[in-house]
């Protein structure tokens, strides 16, 4: 059986991560191929999950936003 979600926004994708059983795989899978957001795998689950609620919280829909998850770029 098939099951079709109706994602819209960033929230809707948080949502989706949280109620699912994904893999770290396949949550790394949807970020790329959605939103041009490659995450390392190698991460649990819920690591990339609230790594993606904080990018989420400070870029939204920004056109100039990481491409990477998880990455810090106030390092100086």
């Amino acid at each position: 059986m098939n099951k079709e979600f109706r994602i819209s926004t960033g929230e809707d994708l948080i949502q989706f991560f949280e109620t699912e059983k994904l893999t770290s795989n396949e949550i790394s899978q949807i970020l790329e191929k959605g939103l041009m957001l490659f995450a390392d795998e190698s991460k649990p689950p819920e690591v990339l999950i609230q790594e993606f609620k904080e990018y989420w919280e400070r870029w939204k829909h920004t056109r100039e936003r990481p491409l990477f998850l998880g990455l810090n770029l106030d390092v100086k």
